[in-house]
């Protein structure tokens, strides 16, 4: 089954529908919620729906490998 990590930053509705389709169809699991901003509804969203949320900051974004490794994070 695919894993799908899902970026937002804001209210999350795309993202909650977007988590609802793979939750009835099972033919990929949304796996994880990230986010550049801390504050976003959008993490609230992916906590209510059971995936696991994530906060990275500009840096690790644009200056590291971080994100590209984040993989490790998914349980």
């Amino acid at each position: 089954m695919q894993r799908i990590a899902i970026f937002a930053s804001g209210n999350g509705t795309n993202a909650q529908n977007i988590i609802e389709y793979f939750q009835k169809k099972k033919t990929a699991s949304v796996e994880l919620v990230c986010s550049n901003k801390a504050d976003a509804f959008v993490l609230e969203r992916a906590v209510n729906l059971n995936v696991q949320p994530y906060v990275f900051t500009r840096q690790q974004f644009y200056e590291t490998n971080h994100i590209i490794d984040i993989h490790g994070v998914v349980a």
